[in-house]
């Protein structure tokens, strides 16, 4: 990747990269049909050069048009293509801190959704040179020249009709940059069997999530409870079915962060929108019921009642992170206790009558109720959340700003480490960067274990002893745990059982998820 120059344009080369990012799968068009509106005349297999092409000139040798066509869209060839964004792989780099070069590949027909995020693929294509109109689209970063023009013809309405039309060389177009595309023309995965040997290696480790944690969220220290818990709800548990009904239970794991201002509860929220795939950002504060589920209007055109998808309808598939959840209006909140428990979304109005999928993982932060947590209450007194809504989230981390010397130090180190831009990736001879870790994760996501008689029953007696000893305890919490609780628990196993690339949950991955539940609240 990092050979690559202009004099390799419209040459055959192959690219070793790491895919970093996708985006989803769209149309394009190849071909095009154009019906001359003077004679006529069909211009067919008209082939798009990356951009929207006429015909040069009619096909007809006694028509002489060249501006006024139609379209023929019943006989437009179109192709599938997706962009990916892929950067150099750590063992092409000749220092190994050193900041990675990356490059955008295009992926046509076959090869769409081929690869994932975090695997190492071997690209075949060329390389085409386009113009980087995002460099121009943002206006803090538009060349002075064309801040110059546009400033002088706005303020100058009168000569500029008086002069007419300019080209587009009046807006600086000669400053206007270009950046490398690759074309692929084959894909091929390369990096399984070499990380599956590694990553054998470490998912035998006694503290494989210790280690995990360390790469999740690294510009965050501490929070070891809360890292583990978000590594569970990117792989999530198993999806079943009963087996009489065939009644959908989830397998996703929802996460909810509660804790004191500036305990990095956002931080966390956009490391996971930045990591995973598919991740819908919302804001509690300034989102409503409809914009989290789906909304019914009327469309302008057609006079049509139709359907909006929502945040938790567009993250299906992947996760949606909601901040300040706490300042959601509370008929707002109740809107969304079908998705996460259902997974769906039903919308009975205007004559509409749907079931959507919702199957998203909820990932929430919210502050206490009086702004810092009290420790002398329980958890729901805290929270202005209510018991239905509350039961619904699989884990409920607290995270105080506890008054420790050697851990305001060690964050004080921290932060200064991240304003000097050191490394703070742990040095681990399994996982070399973030990309590794990506792909240990999509790896591990592929896994469907199923439990064990050992783990049942560990599950089982922990159920009933925590649910008896709450009810003896207080009877305020009874409420609080329930069969829900059990799934769970049951979730967190599942988890854990592929992160360690296991097909069963055994007795260990049991004991791991229960100690994982007992610490959410710590």
């Amino acid at each position: 990747l990092k050979s690559l120059r202009s004099d390799d344009i419209n040459q055959l080369v192959s690219l070793h990269a790491v895919v970093t990012r996708s985006t989803e799968v769209r149309p394009e068009l190849l071909s095009a049909s154009y019906k001359c509106e003077v004679c006529g005349f069909l211009n067919a297999d008209v082939r798009q050069q990356f951009r929207y092409t006429y015909p040069i000139k009619c096909g007809n040798g006694q028509c002489a048009n060249r501006t006024r066509w139609a379209l023929q869209q019943e006989t437009c060839r179109l192709i599938e293509w997706q962009r990916l964004r892929v950067q150099q792989p750590p063992e092409d780099r000749e220092e190994s801190h050193a900041v990675p070069q990356s490059m955008h590949v295009v992926v046509r027909g076959p090869f769409v959704n081929k690869c994932r995020s975090g695997e190492t693929v071997r690209f075949t294509g060329y390389l085409i040179a386009v113009p980087d109109i995002a460099a121009l689209i943002q206006a803090n970063s538009l060349p002075h020249s064309v801040n110059r023009e546009k400033t002088k013809e706005m303020n100058n309405e009168l000569g500029a009709m008086q002069e007419g039309l300019h080209g587009i060389s009046r807006l600086g177009v000669r400053e206007l940059t270009y950046k490398l595309v690759f074309v692929a023309q084959n894909v091929q995965v390369v990096n399984s069997a070499f990380s599956a040997n590694r990553f054998r290696k470490l998912c035998s480790c006694y503290n494989l999530l210790d280690q995990l944690a360390e790469f999740t969220a690294p510009h965050v220290y501490g929070c070891e409870a809360c890292k583990k818990g978000i590594l569970c709800l990117l792989v999530s548990g198993v999806e079943k079915y009963t087996a009489q009904d065939n009644i959908r239970l989830r397998g996703d794991i929802n996460i909810c962060l509660v804790g004191d201002p500036g305990t990095a509860k956002s931080q966390l929220l956009k490391w996971v929108e930045s990591f995973a795939d598919l991740v819908v950002y919302a804001n509690g504060k300034s989102s409503t019921a409809a914009g989290l589920t789906a909304s019914v209007h009327k469309d302008r055109e057609t006079g049509e009642s139709v359907i909006e998808a929502g945040a938790l309808i567009l993250a299906d598939g992947g996760i949606c992170c909601i901040d300040e959840f706490d300042k959601m209006n509370v008929k707002d909140r109740v809107a969304i206790h079908e998705a996460m428990e259902q997974q769906t979304i039903s919308i009975a109005k205007a004559a509409i009558h749907a079931t959507m999928n919702a199957r998203a993982r909820v990932l929430a932060a919210c502050s206490p109720a009086e702004g810092r947590y009290n420790t002398a209450r329980t958890l729901r007194e805290n929270l202005a959340l209510s018991p239905a809504l509350l039961s619904r989230f699989d884990l409920v981390f607290v995270m105080l700003d506890a008054n420790k010397v050697e851990e305001d130090a060690a964050i004080a180190a921290h932060i200064v480490k991240l304003a000097r831009h050191d490394n703070v990736l742990p040095a681990n001879e399994y996982l070399r960067d973030e990309a590794d870790f990506k792909f240990y994760i999509a790896v591990a996501s592929a896994f469907n274990p199923r439990l064990t008689p050992e783990a049942k029953q560990v599950l089982l007696h922990n159920f009933v002893n925590v649910r008896q000893r709450t009810a003896l305890s207080n009877a305020r919490n009874q409420s609080r745990l329930t069969t829900r609780q059990l799934e769970s628990t049951m979730r967190i196993a599942e988890a854990i059982a592929k992160l360690h690339f296991s097909v069963w949950v055994t007795q260990f991955h049991a004991e791991c998820a229960i100690d994982l539940f007992r610490s959410r609240e710590s």
